[in-house]
């Protein structure tokens, strides 16, 4: 009987002792294997847009009528969102033309779009589609885009910053609307761009140098504007330029010597009517793949360069409205293919050089308002092609050469001059509006 109760004595021991302790808690939590898997394993994070947990249950979404969530501001956004974004921005329902737009068809179906392959936008060429009221910034989210094409619009604020974010694109033709605001130093990055056309709006502030690190560039048309300050001397590193227009703005300082770095590929140079001043760079003499150059209307002074003699495939010379001195250079004889050639309105004094009868393929010649002197000379009978002379408001002197009555003149100024003698019979026939002065016909 003591035996038996021993192991019964023991019995309560192994057991009663664990169950005290359990009702009594211990220094350790207990949990169970599934606690314990979870306290090992850490939580996600959320994203910033993932809503904060609360104590109390959450309603289910509601569905609503939309086919996909609202974008957040500022987040990227799909090819179909950005061109939704530029037509509700741009007044699209009075475009005059939006075939398919925000319709189901693929992209590539919308009026003025182009996709590639995989369906992403191109181009986008809405040129002359009555497009109203501002760019939408979203465009620089366009990532594929090489061609944006708004030319002709009537689109107003400023130019996005954010489309230098463009990287691929090669085209940018904003030109013919009412832009205004500066244009931004951020364009400078976009170095596939071949051709920037900024002219006929009302952009303002000077011309960034950052432009010049534009190495693919080979149209650049900043004309009919209001930018003032100096040409960037940066402009002379884009030797693929051919053609470089800043024409009709409010520019001032003098020429950069640095533009005669630009490609003999340059075809055209336009920087009339502006406020330049100071002499014409002799290094424009080395561009002489120059069909156009006008540098009329400034405030240009000093002698017309010799080298322009240089530019054999001159179409058009035009140094018109400045204050050129000095006499006209017999070298501008050698500018074998031009047409039009007007050094009107400024200070040149002298003869007429003999050697301007040597331009066979010339159709005006205007020398008028200038402080030349002596005869006409004869050698302009030989200009087979002209059609416009004005010779007006000079000091020239003698008769006028029998020889311009071989010429099919259809206009004919002689006018303010001190000629004397007769207008030949033959130049009566054939002129259709002339201004002679008091001379008499023969």
């Amino acid at each position: 009987m003591g035996q038996l109760n021993k192991w019964i004595l023991m019995l309560i021991l192994v057991v009663g002792l664990p169950m005290a302790l359990l009702a009594c808690g211990s220094d350790e939590p207990s949990t169970s294997p599934v606690a314990e898997r979870a306290a090992s394993t850490p939580a996600p994070e959320r994203s910033p847009a993932t809503a904060e947990p609360t104590d109390t249950p959450q309603p289910s979404p509601v569905k609503t009528s939309q086919s996909m969530p609202a974008t957040r501001q500022g987040a990227a956004k799909t090819d179909r969102e950005v061109l939704a974004a530029l037509y509700n921005a741009t007044d699209g329902p009075n475009w005059t033309d939006n075939d398919n737009w925000l319709g189901d068809e693929p992209l590539g179906e919308w009026y003025g779009v182009v996709t590639d392959a995989s369906g992403r936008v191109t181009e986008l060429n809405l040129d002359s589609n009555d497009l109203t009221g501002e760019i939408p910034p979203e465009l620089a989210q366009l990532s594929n885009l090489t061609h944006l094409d708004l030319n002709g619009n009537d689109l107003s604020g400023e130019i996005p910053t954010e489309l230098a974010r463009l990287s691929n694109l090669q085209n940018l033709d904003l030109s013919n609307n009412d832009l205004t605001g500066e244009i931004s130093p951020e364009l400078g990055q976009l170095t596939a761009l071949e051709a920037l056309e900024l002219d006929d709006n009302n952009l303002s502030g000077e011309i960034p140098p950052e432009l010049g690190q534009l190495s693919n560039l080979i149209y650049l048309f900043l004309d009919s504007n209001s930018l003032s300050g100096p040409i960037p001397t940066e402009l002379g590193q884009l030797t693929g330029l051919q053609n470089l227009d800043l024409s009709h703005n409010e520019l001032t300082g003098e020429i950069p010597p640095e533009l005669g770095q630009l490609s003999i590929m340059l075809g055209g140079l336009d920087l009339s009517n502006n406020n330049l001043s100071g002499e014409i760079p002799t290094e424009l003499g080395q561009l002489t793949g120059l069909t156009t150059l006008s540098l009329s209307s400034n405030k240009l002074s000093g002698g017309i360069p010799t080298e322009l003699g240089q530019l054999t495939g001159l179409w058009d010379l035009s140094l018109a409205s400045n204050q050129l001195s000095g006499e006209i250079p017999t070298e501008l004889g050698q500018l074998a293919s031009l047409f039009l050639l007007d050094l009107s309105s400024n200070d040149l004094s002298g003869e007429i050089p003999m050697e301007l009868g040597q331009l066979s393929t010339q159709t005006t010649l205007n020398l008028s308002n200038n402080n030349l002197s002596g005869e006409i000379p004869t050698e302009l009978g030989q200009l087979s092609n002209l059609d416009n002379l004005d010779l007006s408001h000079n000091r020239l002197s003698g008769e006028i050469p029998p020889e311009l009555g071989q010429l099919g003149l259809f206009r004919l100024y002689l006018d303010g001059n001190d000629l004397s003698g007769c207008v030949p019979n033959s130049l009566q026939v054939q002129l259709v509006d002339s201004n002679l002065g008091d001379l008499p016909f023969c």
